[in-house]
């Protein structure tokens, strides 16, 4: 290139970035100029959130502290000082300085128990308090589950010494109270204003079938219900004395300790130490969460009623009257209570008298106040991304939140302040300030464009993405444990999905997502662009689903139907979770690429030159692994097909994964470490001889039918609604090659049938005899996205797939067909009634049950022997639900997970990691049964971690590709069980 016309390039590419990015430039010492620093963002509007600005932010207290599953925390009387319990047995006491990552060990009850170390200890922690005179005598409650195989709840009285932090002595422990452990515990202890100690019980079993004992309404039994002891006396061999005041009193055989009842897993209380008002938050089970004031004999309905709803009329209430709950939550605003503090403090006036409390699962802090009789005032406070497990007021009016195991952190809530005063969030694109011209998606000055080295499948629509940072900050190396870069707050990630097309625009504009990080945590949004092209409107938190009309890349000038699904914030949250980092795309593997346009120019330095990534950061990102763009065929091809796996399985199919199946596809594993070589644990979709991934046998390998197939179990299950024809090609050679393959393992027959098809004509027996079996078909669907067949072929292949009478032959070639001439399906979401009005029948029922398509045999059994199956004996499911209750645990398993089903986690020191339910746990070994319904045994010693998951082991969405027809005769298939 002549000297003048590499001047010209250069000059071009000048003006572009300073007109575009806004960036500062200086001269480099040969005299060429070189980007220094981009502009700073200043036009964002993209703050707060698209509801009323919260009025309350929490912050992170303590940065440098993490603790491990902490569960309580109360401050020291008489002092400042803090202290958390942790589940696992410890109590820590924070530092005075909040800056220092130094904690104080109170009492460890691991150390109790000796001749065993500490990891083969197991203890449950649920809550501590202080003696209303603990400054004088220095005790110090506890309510836990101590070891063995079977524990039992209990409350202790230890002694503390006067040390600042004190020790808790555990020799001095004094057990005070003890009761039947198991299911809901709901343990919380409390003193109430008069002195006496207040204990709340769960009702003893786990949610399904509700209340089966009926404890709760029993009031001679101790479960479900709040006693109230006199911890300072000792009468008629009990280390506590009953209340003269208590309702029970003298009326046997009402146990005298009680007094209030009928609840399911109160989850904290608290006093009003001013009026000595006693409030709770009780967890609710299908449908409502409860707030309470609880007052002396109250009957609170469970499991009668749940909130103001009847539940149980096959339960004999208690003998005083139900009272209903003060504050009732349905399950669109919370999931599981958490019970807080009465705020009587001086540094928030706002919320003097308000019962604060939240809930584990949406994060949501609210307060409620008496306003008058049986009147009451409301207030969201804060909606953030916590486990919400427990609340504490410090000394100078604090107010502690306590987060379980997201972040593991303790946190304050504290005024918003300024954030009042933002202003709308931007409705539309055009308002967000990511864009000086929204017709061209011109970057505003500040704002940088990047590309990424391997793009996940988005349905044929291709990215262009942008990475915002308000002011001239940038992104810089992180001090958390687990994270590589930290991001100011106000960042904003975008990416935009288009469609080429003959305009002079060149695209077709589809959506438009962004990633904004504000206060600490990340939210989604989806913009969708109108029909006029001109600006993208923003789509409500649940999602949306539109006809749209996309360009044809077949025929110039011509559009194809699709139906598109704009994803719910609660969709984008599961690919963008935090066990992975939340942030996807803009990462060093996927960064550590040449600049587009300027390939001698590394992508990861530009950014470092425009300040965009902290040179330190860039460093610490760039150890990690390096990604391959799949569809680069100079790339080596191992490496291709490993990415491709990374970023369109490996977001769910990752160690700390939503998931239940223990498959990993992560970029970093060797191909034995991501544990697919093996017979799938569920659906086999009529593939005889099936692996996961099975080396030479594409066509019986479960992984190449799940991506080439629409409905049930399609992979990937969100964020895709059209097959991608070169991802199949791609994985069906990769494992045709696997373990030196030269050609893929298929029936002498189905070869023929192929040759016969190979020749252009169309042949009708050779297309009967592929379409005969789910191999057969696979044979012939992958040359279908090869675009190896005529068009003739094709057309014939694609008819007569639909024509099959397995559902597994049918979808696999869905894609091929209009969408307008589908199946119309329950999809992701719908209302329930849909289903249940209609009458189903049992015969057509058990059809599909015995089908792949309900995927309910893969774990039940019927009738079979105890413990056969991964889930229970569908006999019993019958008389455990009514129709309607059946139908909603379907839909959502994770809703209410039984605890002998639910999901465990082992993790050993060797990084290796096993999913499935818990069936033994000693000192000696741990034993999971997978979903395979196959025993793994570890030895204990080895296993690092072990924990109860969130996460049910019956996938979701089991119903979202059947007609609501086929739904319905399942249902009434799995009622004729009972």
């Amino acid at each position: 290139m002549p000297v003048s016309s590499r001047l010209q390039v250069v000059i071009t590419t000048v003006l572009l970035l300073v007109g575009v990015l806004g960036v500062t430039i200086s001269a480099r010492a040969d005299g060429a100029p070189d980007v220094v620093r981009r502009a700073p963002w200043t036009t964002s509007r993209v703050r707060g959130t698209p509801g009323p600005p919260a009025p309350y932010r929490i912050v992170d207290s303590f940065p440098g502290l993490r603790f491990d599953r902490p569960v309580s925390i109360a401050r020291v009387p008489g002092t400042d000082r803090l202290i958390v319990a942790e589940f696992g047995g410890r109590l820590l006491a924070l530092p005075a300085d909040r800056a220092s990552a130094e904690v104080t060990s109170v009492l460890d009850l691991r150390d109790t128990v000796p001749g065993k170390p500490r990891a083969e200890v197991g203890f449950s922690v649920f809550d501590f308090t202080f003696h209303p005179r603990f400054v004088e005598n220095r005790q110090v409650f506890l309510v836990y589950n101590g070891p063995g195989k079977q524990p039992r709840t209990r409350v202790s009285r230890f002694e503390a010494t006067r040390d600042d932090p004190p020790r808790i002595l555990a020799d001095t422990e004094k057990v005070i109270l003890r009761w039947r452990a198991g299911g809901h515990n709901g343990s919380c202890i409390r003193f109430g204003k008069e002195g006496f100690l207040y204990v709340s019980t769960g009702d003893g079993v786990g949610p399904n079938p509700p209340d089966r004992n009926g404890w709760a309404q029993d009031v001679t039994d101790l479960h479900g219900a709040v006693l109230r002891i006199d911890v300072d006396r000792e009468v008629a061999g009990h280390s506590y004395a009953i209340p003269a005041d208590n309702p029970f009193r003298g009326k046997p055989p009402a146990r005298p300790e009680i007094w209030a009842y009928g609840f399911r897993n109160p989850w904290r209380m608290a006093f009003d130490h001013r009026s000595g008002e006693l409030w709770l938050g009780d967890v609710g089970w299908e449908t409502w969460e409860m707030v309470h004031r609880v007052v002396r004999g109250g009957n609170y309905g469970w499991s009668v009623m749940e909130g103001r709803m009847p539940q149980r009329g096959d339960v004999t209430p208690g003998p005083t009257p139900i009272l209903p709950p003060v504050k009732d939550h349905p399950r669109s605003e919370a999931n599981s209570i958490t019970g807080g503090i009465v705020y009587d403090g001086s540094k928030h006036a706002d919320l003097d008298g308000f019962f604060i409390y939240g809930d584990y699962v949406t994060g949501t802090i609210w307060g409620l106040r008496a306003s008058g009789e049986d009147e009451y005032t409301h207030r969201e406070l804060v909606d953030t991304d916590l486990r919400i497990i427990a609340f504490a007021q410090g000394r100078r009016g604090e107010i502690w939140v306590l987060d379980f195991d997201n972040h593991e952190k303790v946190y304050e809530l504290v005024p918003a302040g300024k954030r009042r005063d933002l202003p709308p969030f931007p409705r539309r694109l055009s308002e967000t300030g990511l864009f000086s011209s929204i017709a061209n998606l011109t970057p505003a000055p500040g704002v940088v464009p990047y590309s990424i080295t391997a793009e996940p499948w988005m349905d044929g629509a291709s990215a262009r993405r942008f990475v915002a940072i308000p002011g001239s900050g940038g992104v810089t190396k992180s001090a958390t444990v687990g994270a590589i870069w930290d991001y100011p707050d106000g960042t904003v990630l975008v990416r935009s999905l288009s469609f080429p097309e003959d305009s002079p625009r060149g695209e077709f504009r589809v959506e438009t997502q962004l990633l904004h990080r504000e206060d600490g945590g990340w939210r989604p949004y989806t913009y969708a662009w109108d029909a006029s092209q001109l600006d993208a409107e923003l789509i409500g938190p649940s999602g949306e689903t539109r006809d749209v009309f996309v360009p044809d890349p077949a025929a110039s000038g011509k559009s194809v139907h699709r139906v598109w699904r704009y994803g719910g914030r609660s969709e984008c949250n599961l690919c963008h979770n935090a066990p992975i980092g939340s942030v996807l795309g803009f990462d060093a593997a996927q960064l550590d690429r040449p600049v587009d346009g300027d390939p001698g120019r590394n992508q990861i330095r530009g950014l470092v030159e425009l300040g965009v990534l902290a040179d330190e950061a860039s460093k610490a990102g760039t150890k990690r692994m390096r990604l391959f763009d799949p569809h680069d065929g100079k790339a080596p091809f191992e490496e291709r097909v490993r990415s491709y796996l990374h970023v369109n399985c490996g977001v769910c199919h990752n160690h700390g994964g939503d998931t239940t199946i223990s498959i990993f596809f992560r970029r970093e594993l060797e191909l034995e470490q991501m544990k697919v070589l093996r017979r799938p644990g569920v659906g086999h979709f009529g593939v005889t001889d099936s692996r996961v991934v099975g080396p030479g046998d594409p066509y019986g390998s479960i992984v190449l039918y799940r991506m080439s197939k629409l409905g049930y179990a399609r992979m990937p299950h969100v964020g895709s609604r059209v097959v991608d024809s070169r991802g199949v090609a791609l994985i069906h050679d990769w494992i045709t090659r696997l373990r030196g393959a030269k050609a893929p393992k298929i029936d002498l027959e189905d070869q023929s049938a192929l040759m016969a098809l190979a020749s252009g004509e169309v042949s009708n027996d050779a297309i009967d005899r592929l379409l005969s079996t789910t191999r057969g078909a696979m044979a012939a669907l992958v040359r279908v996205h090869q675009g190896s067949m005529s068009d003739a072929v094709r057309r014939a292949l694609i008819e007569a797939s639909q024509r099959s009478p397995s559902s597994d032959i049918r979808q696999i070639f869905e894609t091929f067909i209009p969408e307008a001439r589908r199946t119309k399906r329950l999809g992701g979401s719908f209302q329930l009634e849909t289903v249940l009005r209609l009458e189903g029948d049992a015969a057509r029922g058990k059809l599909i049950f015995q089908s792949d398509s309900s995927r309910c045999r893969s774990c039940h059994v019927v009738g079979g022997k105890k413990g056969e199956g991964l889930g229970p004996d569908l006999r019993e499911i019958g008389k455990k639900y009514a129709r309607a209750e059946l139908l909603r645990h379907i839909v959502l398993p994770a809703d209410k997970i039984e605890d002998a089903f639910a999901t465990w986690v082992a993790v050993t020191r060797t990084g290796e990691a096993h999913t499935g339910l818990l069936v033994e746990k000693t000192a000696e070994k741990v034993v999971i049964k997978n979903a395979d319904r196959k025993l793994v045994t570890l030895d204990a010693r080895n296993v690092q971690v072990l924990e109860k998951g969130a996460v049910s082991m019956m996938p979701e969405l089991l119903l979202r590709d059947m007609t609501a027809r086929e739904a319905a005769d399942l249902l009434t298939y799995l009622m004729s069980l009972r």
